[in-house]
Protein backbone atom coordinates (compact mmCIF):
# COMPACT_ATOMS: atom_id res chain seq x y z
CA UNK A 1 0.00 0.00 0.00
CA UNK A 2 1.32 3.44 -0.93
CA UNK A 3 2.12 5.75 1.98
CA UNK A 4 1.95 9.50 2.05
CA UNK A 5 5.31 11.23 2.07
CA UNK A 6 5.89 12.93 5.42
CA UNK A 7 5.99 16.69 5.07
CA UNK A 8 9.16 18.33 6.32
CA UNK A 9 8.53 20.35 9.46
CA UNK A 10 8.67 24.10 8.95
CA UNK A 11 10.01 26.78 11.26
CA UNK A 12 8.42 27.65 14.61
CA UNK A 13 7.40 31.31 14.66
CA UNK A 14 7.98 33.69 17.57
CA UNK A 15 5.89 36.84 18.05
CA UNK A 16 7.61 40.23 18.02
CA UNK A 17 7.18 40.69 21.79
CA UNK A 18 9.26 37.55 22.39
CA UNK A 19 12.16 38.68 20.21
CA UNK A 20 15.23 40.52 21.47
CA UNK A 21 18.54 42.02 20.36
CA UNK A 22 21.78 41.08 22.09
CA UNK A 23 22.37 44.54 23.60
CA UNK A 24 25.15 43.43 25.91
CA UNK A 25 27.24 41.41 23.48
CA UNK A 26 30.43 43.27 24.27
CA UNK A 27 33.58 41.58 25.54
CA UNK A 28 35.15 42.44 28.89
CA UNK A 29 37.82 44.66 27.34
CA UNK A 30 35.19 46.83 25.60
CA UNK A 31 33.11 47.04 28.76
CA UNK A 32 36.17 48.18 30.72
CA UNK A 33 36.89 50.89 28.12
CA UNK A 34 33.24 51.99 28.19
CA UNK A 35 33.30 52.34 31.98
CA UNK A 36 36.63 54.20 31.97
CA UNK A 37 35.31 56.64 29.37
CA UNK A 38 32.17 57.30 31.41
CA UNK A 39 34.27 58.00 34.51
CA UNK A 40 36.82 60.10 32.60
CA UNK A 41 39.68 57.86 33.70
CA UNK A 42 42.31 55.66 32.09
CA UNK A 43 41.41 51.95 32.16
CA UNK A 44 44.09 51.30 34.80
CA UNK A 45 42.81 54.09 37.07
CA UNK A 46 39.22 53.00 36.47
CA UNK A 47 40.02 49.46 37.64
CA UNK A 48 41.51 50.87 40.85
CA UNK A 49 38.48 53.12 41.37
CA UNK A 50 36.05 50.21 40.87
CA UNK A 51 37.90 48.05 43.41
CA UNK A 52 38.10 50.96 45.91
CA UNK A 53 34.37 51.71 45.52
CA UNK A 54 33.35 48.10 46.08
CA UNK A 55 35.71 47.78 49.07
CA UNK A 56 34.26 50.93 50.68
CA UNK A 57 30.66 49.72 50.28
CA UNK A 58 28.77 49.18 53.54
CA UNK A 59 25.14 48.63 54.52
CA UNK A 60 24.41 52.37 54.72
CA UNK A 61 25.98 53.36 51.38
CA UNK A 62 24.34 50.48 49.52
CA UNK A 63 20.93 51.19 51.10
CA UNK A 64 21.21 54.84 50.05
CA UNK A 65 22.20 53.91 46.50
CA UNK A 66 19.29 51.48 46.16
CA UNK A 67 16.71 53.66 47.95
CA UNK A 68 15.16 54.84 44.68
CA UNK A 69 15.19 53.98 40.99
CA UNK A 70 17.22 51.09 39.61
CA UNK A 71 18.02 48.50 42.26
CA UNK A 72 15.23 49.48 44.63
CA UNK A 73 14.27 45.82 45.10
CA UNK A 74 17.68 45.17 46.70
CA UNK A 75 17.42 47.95 49.33
CA UNK A 76 16.34 45.48 52.02
CA UNK A 77 19.40 43.32 51.28
CA UNK A 78 21.90 46.18 51.58
CA UNK A 79 24.04 44.46 54.23
CA UNK A 80 24.30 41.21 52.25
CA UNK A 81 25.04 43.12 49.03
CA UNK A 82 27.76 45.16 50.74
CA UNK A 83 29.43 41.95 51.96
CA UNK A 84 29.41 40.54 48.42
CA UNK A 85 30.81 43.78 46.98
CA UNK A 86 33.60 43.70 49.59
CA UNK A 87 34.40 40.07 48.71
CA UNK A 88 34.67 40.95 45.01
CA UNK A 89 36.94 43.90 45.83
CA UNK A 90 39.21 41.62 47.86
CA UNK A 91 39.28 39.20 44.94
CA UNK A 92 40.27 42.02 42.59
CA UNK A 93 43.19 42.90 44.88
CA UNK A 94 44.28 39.27 45.22
CA UNK A 95 44.26 38.64 41.45
CA UNK A 96 46.05 41.98 40.82
CA UNK A 97 43.46 43.02 38.24
CA UNK A 98 45.43 44.46 35.35
CA UNK A 99 43.86 42.79 32.31
CA UNK A 100 40.41 41.93 30.86
CA UNK A 101 41.24 38.22 31.04
CA UNK A 102 41.62 38.36 34.84
CA UNK A 103 38.18 39.94 35.23
CA UNK A 104 36.75 37.42 32.77
CA UNK A 105 38.14 34.57 34.87
CA UNK A 106 36.52 36.01 38.01
CA UNK A 107 33.15 36.48 36.29
CA UNK A 108 33.28 32.84 35.21
CA UNK A 109 33.76 31.74 38.83
CA UNK A 110 37.48 31.10 38.52
CA UNK A 111 38.62 33.03 41.59
CA UNK A 112 38.79 31.11 44.91
CA UNK A 113 35.91 32.02 47.19
CA UNK A 114 33.92 33.63 44.39
CA UNK A 115 32.90 30.51 42.48
CA UNK A 116 29.22 31.51 42.85
CA UNK A 117 29.80 34.35 40.38
CA UNK A 118 30.12 31.79 37.61
CA UNK A 119 26.78 30.07 38.34
CA UNK A 120 24.26 30.99 35.62
CA UNK A 121 21.28 32.68 37.34
CA UNK A 122 22.77 32.97 40.84
CA UNK A 123 25.94 34.68 39.66
CA UNK A 124 24.00 37.24 37.64
CA UNK A 125 21.19 38.08 40.10
CA UNK A 126 23.19 37.94 43.34
CA UNK A 127 26.51 39.39 42.24
CA UNK A 128 26.86 40.89 38.78
CA UNK A 129 23.67 42.85 38.18
CA UNK A 130 23.49 44.38 41.70
CA UNK A 131 27.19 45.23 41.47
CA UNK A 132 26.90 46.84 38.01
CA UNK A 133 23.84 48.78 39.21
CA UNK A 134 25.72 50.06 42.27
CA UNK A 135 28.73 51.05 40.16
CA UNK A 136 26.46 52.74 37.62
CA UNK A 137 25.02 54.91 40.39
CA UNK A 138 28.59 55.78 41.36
CA UNK A 139 29.29 56.93 37.78
CA UNK A 140 31.62 54.04 36.93
CA UNK A 141 29.48 51.79 34.72
CA UNK A 142 27.41 52.54 31.62
CA UNK A 143 25.29 49.39 31.31
CA UNK A 144 23.98 47.70 34.46
CA UNK A 145 22.48 44.81 32.45
CA UNK A 146 25.77 43.74 30.89
CA UNK A 147 26.31 39.98 30.68
CA UNK A 148 29.80 38.97 29.62
CA UNK A 149 28.51 35.52 28.58
CA UNK A 150 26.58 37.11 25.72
CA UNK A 151 29.87 38.27 24.22
CA UNK A 152 31.10 35.39 22.10
CA UNK A 153 34.74 34.54 22.83
CA UNK A 154 37.09 31.60 22.59
CA UNK A 155 40.64 30.79 23.64
CA UNK A 156 43.35 29.64 21.25
CA UNK A 157 44.68 26.33 22.63
CA UNK A 158 48.27 27.01 21.58
CA UNK A 159 48.74 30.68 22.47
CA UNK A 160 46.15 30.78 25.31
CA UNK A 161 45.06 34.14 23.84
CA UNK A 162 41.37 35.06 24.01
CA UNK A 163 39.60 36.19 20.83
CA UNK A 164 36.18 37.79 20.49
CA UNK A 165 33.49 37.67 17.82
CA UNK A 166 31.97 40.98 16.83
CA UNK A 167 28.25 41.58 17.40
CA UNK A 168 28.05 41.88 13.60
CA UNK A 169 28.50 38.08 13.35
CA UNK A 170 25.03 36.49 12.97
CA UNK A 171 24.61 34.53 16.17
CA UNK A 172 21.88 33.37 18.54
CA UNK A 173 21.96 33.34 22.34
CA UNK A 174 21.44 29.90 23.84
CA UNK A 175 18.96 29.70 26.73
CA UNK A 176 18.83 26.47 28.71
CA UNK A 177 15.41 25.37 29.91
CA UNK A 178 13.64 26.99 26.97
CA UNK A 179 12.78 26.22 23.35
CA UNK A 180 16.08 27.89 22.45
CA UNK A 181 18.26 25.36 24.25
CA UNK A 182 20.24 24.46 21.13
CA UNK A 183 23.76 23.00 21.39
CA UNK A 184 26.62 25.41 20.93
CA UNK A 185 27.68 25.61 17.30
CA UNK A 186 24.28 24.64 15.88
CA UNK A 187 23.05 26.75 12.97
CA UNK A 188 19.47 27.97 12.85
CA UNK A 189 17.49 29.18 9.87
CA UNK A 190 15.70 32.46 10.60
CA UNK A 191 12.63 33.25 8.49
CA UNK A 192 10.99 36.67 8.31
CA UNK A 193 7.32 36.37 9.30
CA UNK A 194 6.44 39.28 7.01
CA UNK A 195 8.19 37.79 4.00
CA UNK A 196 8.94 34.01 4.05
CA UNK A 197 11.32 34.44 1.09
CA UNK A 198 13.56 36.56 3.34
CA UNK A 199 15.74 34.26 5.42
CA UNK A 200 19.17 34.11 7.03
CA UNK A 201 21.24 31.65 9.06
CA UNK A 202 22.73 32.26 12.51
CA UNK A 203 25.00 30.16 14.70
CA UNK A 204 24.35 29.42 18.37
CA UNK A 205 27.34 30.99 20.10
CA UNK A 206 26.42 33.16 23.08
CA UNK A 207 24.89 32.07 26.38
CA UNK A 208 22.10 33.97 28.14
CA UNK A 209 20.16 33.55 31.40
CA UNK A 210 18.33 30.24 31.79
CA UNK A 211 14.58 30.27 31.38
CA UNK A 212 14.34 33.62 29.58
CA UNK A 213 11.49 33.20 27.04
CA UNK A 214 12.92 35.59 24.45
CA UNK A 215 14.74 34.59 21.28
CA UNK A 216 17.80 36.86 21.39
CA UNK A 217 19.78 37.59 18.22
CA UNK A 218 22.95 39.55 17.62
CA UNK A 219 22.82 42.74 15.58
CA UNK A 220 24.50 40.77 12.80
CA UNK A 221 21.67 38.24 12.66
CA UNK A 222 19.13 41.03 12.25
CA UNK A 223 21.40 42.63 9.67
CA UNK A 224 21.48 39.52 7.48
CA UNK A 225 17.66 39.66 7.49
CA UNK A 226 17.85 43.24 6.22
CA UNK A 227 16.90 44.97 9.48
CA UNK A 228 19.00 47.66 11.16
CA UNK A 229 19.24 46.77 14.85
CA UNK A 230 20.60 49.55 17.04
CA UNK A 231 21.67 47.15 19.75
CA UNK A 232 18.95 48.39 22.11
CA UNK A 233 15.64 47.15 20.78
CA UNK A 234 14.03 44.93 18.15
CA UNK A 235 14.33 46.70 14.77
CA UNK A 236 11.41 48.90 13.75
CA UNK A 237 9.21 47.27 11.16
CA UNK A 238 10.15 43.68 11.99
CA UNK A 239 7.43 41.19 12.79
CA UNK A 240 7.30 37.57 13.88
CA UNK A 241 10.36 35.44 13.20
CA UNK A 242 10.59 31.75 12.41
CA UNK A 243 13.44 29.51 13.49
CA UNK A 244 14.53 25.91 12.98
CA UNK A 245 17.81 24.04 13.40
CA UNK A 246 19.40 23.07 10.09
CA UNK A 247 22.92 22.14 11.25
CA UNK A 248 23.61 20.20 14.48
CA UNK A 249 25.89 21.51 17.22
CA UNK A 250 29.64 21.36 17.10
CA UNK A 251 32.30 24.03 16.98
CA UNK A 252 36.07 24.19 16.89
CA UNK A 253 38.07 26.10 19.50
CA UNK A 254 40.71 26.99 16.92
CA UNK A 255 40.63 30.67 15.97
CA UNK A 256 41.53 29.82 12.38
CA UNK A 257 38.35 27.81 11.90
CA UNK A 258 35.72 30.13 13.37
CA UNK A 259 33.13 31.02 10.76
CA UNK A 260 32.54 34.47 9.30
CA UNK A 261 29.03 35.80 8.75
CA UNK A 262 28.95 34.75 5.09
CA UNK A 263 30.41 31.33 5.92
CA UNK A 264 27.62 30.79 8.45
CA UNK A 265 25.14 31.54 5.64
CA UNK A 266 26.80 28.97 3.38
CA UNK A 267 27.04 26.38 6.17
CA UNK A 268 23.33 26.83 6.87
CA UNK A 269 22.45 26.43 3.20
CA UNK A 270 24.58 23.30 2.85
CA UNK A 271 23.09 21.86 6.03
CA UNK A 272 19.50 22.51 5.00
CA UNK A 273 20.18 20.97 1.60
CA UNK A 274 21.72 17.89 3.26
CA UNK A 275 25.11 18.47 1.64
CA UNK A 276 27.42 18.80 4.66
CA UNK A 277 28.61 15.21 4.60
CA UNK A 278 27.81 12.20 6.74
CA UNK A 279 27.67 13.96 10.11
CA UNK A 280 26.05 17.07 8.68
CA UNK A 281 28.08 19.37 10.95
CA UNK A 282 29.93 22.61 10.31
CA UNK A 283 32.50 22.65 13.09
CA UNK A 284 35.05 24.56 11.02
CA UNK A 285 35.79 26.23 7.70
CA UNK A 286 37.29 22.92 6.59
CA UNK A 287 33.88 21.21 6.76
CA UNK A 288 32.39 23.84 4.47
CA UNK A 289 35.32 23.80 2.04
CA UNK A 290 35.11 20.01 1.78
CA UNK A 291 31.39 20.16 1.04
CA UNK A 292 31.79 22.92 -1.56
CA UNK A 293 34.66 21.13 -3.27
CA UNK A 294 32.41 18.07 -3.68
CA UNK A 295 29.55 19.90 -5.37
CA UNK A 296 28.64 18.73 -8.85
CA UNK A 297 25.94 20.16 -11.12
CA UNK A 298 23.15 18.13 -9.50
CA UNK A 299 24.19 19.12 -5.98
CA UNK A 300 24.49 22.78 -6.95
CA UNK A 301 20.92 22.64 -8.26
CA UNK A 302 19.80 21.11 -4.96
CA UNK A 303 21.65 23.83 -3.01
CA UNK A 304 20.35 26.78 -5.01
CA UNK A 305 17.00 27.36 -3.18
CA UNK A 306 18.85 27.79 0.12
CA UNK A 307 21.44 30.32 -1.06
CA UNK A 308 20.98 33.89 0.15
CA UNK A 309 23.35 36.71 -0.83
CA UNK A 310 25.81 35.95 1.98
CA UNK A 311 25.95 32.25 1.08
CA UNK A 312 26.56 33.12 -2.57
CA UNK A 313 29.46 35.38 -1.62
CA UNK A 314 31.02 32.64 0.54
CA UNK A 315 30.55 30.08 -2.25
CA UNK A 316 32.34 32.30 -4.76
CA UNK A 317 35.08 33.08 -2.25
CA UNK A 318 35.78 29.37 -1.72
CA UNK A 319 35.93 28.75 -5.48
CA UNK A 320 38.35 31.67 -5.81
CA UNK A 321 40.59 30.41 -2.96
CA UNK A 322 40.62 26.92 -4.43
CA UNK A 323 41.70 28.23 -7.84
CA UNK A 324 44.45 30.40 -6.31
CA UNK A 325 45.74 27.42 -4.32
CA UNK A 326 45.77 25.25 -7.46
CA UNK A 327 47.57 27.96 -9.46
CA UNK A 328 50.13 28.37 -6.70
CA UNK A 329 50.74 24.62 -6.53
CA UNK A 330 51.36 24.48 -10.26
CA UNK A 331 53.88 27.30 -10.02
CA UNK A 332 55.69 25.59 -7.16
CA UNK A 333 54.80 28.26 -4.61
CA UNK A 334 52.13 28.41 -1.94
CA UNK A 335 49.14 30.67 -1.37
CA UNK A 336 50.18 34.28 -0.70
CA UNK A 337 49.80 36.13 2.56
CA UNK A 338 46.80 38.42 2.73
CA UNK A 339 47.81 40.14 5.95
CA UNK A 340 51.40 40.50 7.15
CA UNK A 341 52.87 42.53 10.03
CA UNK A 342 51.89 46.18 9.52
CA UNK A 343 55.17 47.90 10.43
CA UNK A 344 57.96 45.44 9.51
CA UNK A 345 59.04 44.96 5.88
CA UNK A 346 61.64 42.75 4.17
CA UNK A 347 63.57 42.89 0.89
CA UNK A 348 63.78 45.59 -1.79
CA UNK A 349 60.07 45.10 -2.57
CA UNK A 350 59.18 46.13 0.98
CA UNK A 351 56.83 43.21 1.61
CA UNK A 352 55.22 42.84 5.03
CA UNK A 353 56.71 39.93 6.98
CA UNK A 354 54.72 36.94 8.18
CA UNK A 355 54.31 36.13 11.87
CA UNK A 356 52.75 33.39 13.98
CA UNK A 357 49.25 34.61 14.78
CA UNK A 358 45.65 33.97 13.71
CA UNK A 359 45.55 37.42 12.10
CA UNK A 360 48.36 36.56 9.66
CA UNK A 361 46.13 34.80 7.12
CA UNK A 362 46.89 33.49 3.63
CA UNK A 363 44.77 33.06 0.50
CA UNK A 364 43.81 29.46 1.19
CA UNK A 365 42.07 30.43 4.43
CA UNK A 366 44.60 29.33 7.04
CA UNK A 367 47.07 31.41 9.03
CA UNK A 368 50.77 31.27 9.92
CA UNK A 369 51.04 29.27 13.15
CA UNK A 370 54.82 29.04 13.71
CA UNK A 371 57.88 31.26 13.64
CA UNK A 372 61.32 31.72 15.18
CA UNK A 373 61.63 31.29 18.95
CA UNK A 374 64.38 33.92 19.07
CA UNK A 375 63.29 36.64 16.60
CA UNK A 376 59.98 38.43 17.15
CA UNK A 377 57.99 41.21 15.49
CA UNK A 378 56.05 42.89 18.25
CA UNK A 379 55.39 39.93 20.55
CA UNK A 380 54.88 37.38 17.76
CA UNK A 381 57.44 34.89 16.32
CA UNK A 382 58.78 35.96 12.90
CA UNK A 383 57.79 33.40 10.26
CA UNK A 384 60.31 31.77 7.90
CA UNK A 385 60.22 29.39 4.95
CA UNK A 386 59.27 25.97 6.31
CA UNK A 387 57.39 27.22 9.37
CA UNK A 388 53.94 25.78 9.90
CA UNK A 389 50.47 27.08 9.07
CA UNK A 390 47.13 26.22 10.64
CA UNK A 391 46.13 24.14 7.60
CA UNK A 392 49.44 22.22 7.38
CA UNK A 393 50.58 23.92 4.16
CA UNK A 394 53.71 25.49 5.73
CA UNK A 395 55.42 28.68 4.52
CA UNK A 396 56.83 27.91 1.08
CA UNK A 397 58.34 31.17 -0.18
CA UNK A 398 59.93 34.29 1.27
CA UNK A 399 62.96 36.55 1.11
CA UNK A 400 66.01 34.34 0.59
CA UNK A 401 68.62 36.97 1.51
CA UNK A 402 67.60 37.22 5.17
CA UNK A 403 68.41 34.33 7.48
CA UNK A 404 66.62 33.92 10.80
CA UNK A 405 67.67 31.24 13.29
CA UNK A 406 65.85 29.51 16.12
CA UNK A 407 63.43 26.63 16.49
CA UNK A 408 59.78 26.81 15.39
CA UNK A 409 57.38 28.06 18.06
CA UNK A 410 53.86 29.44 18.37
CA UNK A 411 54.44 31.03 21.79
CA UNK A 412 54.17 34.80 22.05
CA UNK A 413 56.25 37.03 24.30
CA UNK A 414 54.66 37.87 27.64
CA UNK A 415 53.97 41.59 27.83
Amino acid sequence: MATKKKKKAGPTFVANKNLAVCTDGKPVREWEKEGAKKAGLSVADWRKKVAETLKAADKKSVAEAFATGEGKSWADEAGTMADRFNAVANGMEEMQWDSPDKLQNMLEGGHPGLEAMGVDIKGYTQYKRPMWTYLKKKGLVEDRNWQHTSAVSWVDKKTKKRYYAENTIPYVIRRSGTAYDFPKGAILKLVDGKDPTNFAYAQVLGVGPSGDPKLELSQGAWGYLGYAADGKSVPAGSGSLGYQQVVPGGISSSTSTMLSGDQIQLAGALGEAGLLGREGKATSIGDIDKAVDGLDEAKLKKLDPYLNDGAKRALEERKKRKKETADASQSGSGPKLIKGFETVFAGPEGRKVGYADAKCIHQAGGHVSEGSDCVYVGKWPLARIGDGTSDDKEVKTGNETIFVGGNPTSATLVA
